[in-house]
């Protein structure tokens, strides 16, 4: 593993000796008869690359062309974002199976049909603090969902503003089958009606994780959800709806699906209580 971040590489005189280093790590290997070299995750999360020859994309274009066997990168909150050279780049890793592209300020159909591309690979997906519009989004979501070969386990959209549509996307990718065993959703404007299409897009699928805690869930949404929670159609284990305004019913409903008992009534009756 190599961390280099929250450093300056601002001028060559900076980052030519990373360079350097790595080159020599990638030779190792074969000179020792070993193959790619072990180097198996690299973080450059918060690293600013400000002189033009030295930039995060242009780096990382030098990166893929040597052997290199990459499986994790973090290039969380960089200081300087190249769009698509840097996804362009990160598509030339063939052993990719994790990215982290948390706060990239990812902009544009073009950068979402780049990352498009890096996704047919990954196992595991971070795009936290991203802005998901719909228009630009919506390219990613489609690819995802027609890909019968994707690996993706792991999808994490916290905090990138999705409603509506943009859930809507979402649901497309878990209807599809896509094999998703963790999906992080929170501190998103998810409300009852988003929550009602997550319920019909969940059933029957392999779904493990579930979060939806910070949204704008009610009773009304939590009521379906904790229907299906307690279904045989449903393979939720874990499910994260803390910080939603869910009143004493929903979260009565909610622990009964949990344990596995009958929802029990709330006054209305004697003897009720």
């Amino acid at each position: 593993e190599l961390h280099v971040a929250k450093c300056s590489l601002r001028e060559r005189t900076h980052a030519g000796p990373l360079v350097r280093f790595l080159r020599k790590v990638a030779e190792a290997g074969f000179n020792n008869g070993a193959g790619p070299s072990p180097l198996r995750v690299l973080n450059i999360s918060q690293v600013a690359f400000q002189d033009e020859r030295t930039r995060s994309d242009c780096f990382l274009e030098e990166l893929a062309g040597w052997e290199l066997s990459i499986r994790d990168v973090r290039c969380a909150w960089p200081a300087n974002w190249g769009g698509e050279r840097v996804l362009r780049a990160l598509s030339q890793f063939a052993d990719l199976r994790s990215l982290d592209l948390r706060s990239a300020g990812l902009k544009g159909p073009g950068q979402f049909e780049a990352l498009a591309a890096v996704c047919k690979q990954l196992t595991a997906l971070t795009l936290d603090g991203n802005r998901l519009e719909f228009e630009e989004a919506n390219v990613l979501f489609v690819d995802l969902s027609r890909d019968r070969n994707s690996a993706l386990r792991e999808l994490s959209l916290v905090n990138c503003g999705l409603k509506g549509t943009a859930v809507n996307q979402v649901c497309g990718l878990l209807r599809r089958k896509v094999p998703l065993r963790t999906l992080n959703l929170a501190n998103n404007q998810i409300g009852d009606d988003e929550a009602a299409a997550l319920v019909d897009a969940l059933q029957d699928h392999e779904l493990r994780s579930l979060n939806l805690k910070l949204n704008l869930l009610t009773t009304r949404g939590a009521l379906p959800l904790a229907e299906l929670l307690g279904s045989f159609r449903c393979h939720v284990r874990s499910c994260d709806l803390a910080s939603n305004a869910i009143d004493a019913e929903g979260l009565v409903a909610l622990v009964a699906a949990a344990v596995g008992v009958e929802t029990p009534r709330l006054g209305g009756g004697s003897g009720a209580g």
